[in-house]
């Protein structure tokens, strides 16, 4: 009868000490410890894996991004970084539930999850409603949205409560390799991307591509150059006049803020603007606004203009 003994691989630390033993045959003796890595390793994986869907987490995909990008150069094809949010999902969980809403998760991570052997895509499931994907042998950046495409389709169809469709949507934000810029800020580029999709409106992709952009500027030295720009007055405020066509006279006028940087020059207001209004900095540029339109009225009651009013 043959009998089957089934092996088992398990991961061990062998440690290995030496004990002599002091008297005239100076034997030496061996301790050997064995330590059963099993539970380390599996809290070491726990760590890379997110708690609710079981996959890759932010962790992870931090550390394989750098080795993606190292294969670059023996590639002659492009790579690409998506990265995918659930539209209005606050108010999904306010309808659905905590509990329901979560399925919606882990049911849409196990798509993504069947799309891995399928296709050269590594999927992390970076936070609560976020999903990063890395693609790789990316032919052309057509390729890229047919691919988001097809997981936006996919999603619409995926969730029934009680025979209702949800309309689940999401915007996704894509930077591609070397189109959307140098790979140490390929990541950061499809954080903006992201931004610039929820802006236009729910299921929206933007591929970052700085060709495309009429202005370019570095986000965080604009965050750190606003609070001195407002204190050493690079701020100013503009008027544009309102006619009455009628009898060709100014009747109003509209203030419009502007930033005159010493080293940038002209920044657009479509440029700061958003940025403030991120940070929180949009209260205090109100206030500077006002100021200085209740200061100009002052000055127009002084010379004896026309009544008009600033909108």
């Amino acid at each position: 009868m043959l009998k089957v003994i089934r092996q088992k691989e398990i991961l061990v630390n062998v440690y290995i000490d030496a004990l002599v033993e002091e008297s005239k045959s100076d034997k030496k003796y061996y301790i050997i410890t064995i330590q059963d890595l099993t539970e380390v390793k599996k809290t070491s994986e726990m760590a890379y894996q997110h708690k609710l869907t079981g996959m890759p987490n932010q962790m992870k995909a931090m550390q394989d991004i750098p080795i993606l990008f190292s294969k670059i150069h023996t590639q002659n094809n492009k790579i690409a970084l998506a990265l995918m949010q659930f539209d209005n999902f606050s108010r999904l969980r306010s309808i659905v539930g905590y509990e329901q809403s979560n399925e919606v998760i882990v049911t849409f991570s196990n798509y993504l999850t069947t799309i891995v052997s399928e296709m050269n895509v590594n999927v992390y499931h970076t936070f609560d409603n976020h999903f990063l994907l890395t693609i790789s042998n990316v032919n052309s950046v057509d390729d890229v949205k047919a691919l988001i495409i097809q997981l936006q389709t996919k999603l619409a169809e995926l969730y029934k409560m009680e025979d209702t469709n949800l309309h689940l949507t999401v915007s996704v934000g894509v930077a591609i390799y070397p189109e959307s810029g140098p790979t140490r800020k390929l990541l950061d580029n499809t954080y903006k991307a992201l931004d610039m999709a929820q802006n236009e409106g729910d299921g929206n992709i933007v591929i970052y591509l700085p060709s495309k952009l009429q202005n370019e500027f570095d986000e965080l030295r604009l965050h750190n150059d606003m609070k001195s720009g407002l204190e050493k007055g690079e701020f100013e405020v503009y008027y544009q006049p309102i006619i009455d066509v009628e009898n060709e006279e100014v009747v109003a006028a509209e203030a419009l803020i502007r930033w005159i940087h010493p080293e940038l020059g002209f920044i657009p207001p479509d440029v700061f603007i958003g940025l403030m209004e991120k940070t929180g900095f949009i209260t205090k540029l109100g206030q500077f606004v006002l100021e200085e339109v209740l200061k100009q009225q002052k000055r127009w009651e002084l010379f004896k203009f026309r009544p008009i009013k600033p909108t």
